[in-house]
């Protein structure tokens, strides 16, 4: 018979998640990736794999539940050199603050 699951725990893209300890005030989850449906963000031809979806809804969920309060989004392979996902809002922009660091290290916000 299996444990039962700890009381806080949830499910995001088909894995369970529990909280482990309490994370600090400002914990900042610092490599992240987002994959809406191909048909809206298509993948490049020679990408190397193709990733399941992974939503802004189920990422804020995770977090909260995990108490991340910020957040670094990487561009992922899928997209090749197409950076338009990664540019995009991902949800309500009042909970989302985005910097971008250009090649040249100029930080613009």
């Amino acid at each position: 018979m299996p444990a039962p699951a700890h009381p806080r725990t949830v499910q995001v893209l088909g894995v369970r998640h529990s909280p482990g300890p309490a994370l600090p005030d400002g914990a900042c989850d610092t490599h992240v990736h987002l994959f809406d449906p191909a048909d809206r963000y298509p993948y490049a031809a020679d990408r190397g794999y193709l990733p399941p979806d992974a939503l802004p809804a189920d990422l804020r969920a995770l977090h909260r539940h995990l108490g991340i309060s910020r957040t670094v989004l990487v561009q992922p392979s899928p997209y090749g050199t197409d950076n338009t996902r990664l540019l995009r809002p991902t949800c309500d922009a009042s909970s989302w603050t985005t910097r971008r660091r250009s090649t040249d290290g100029d930080r613009r916000r």
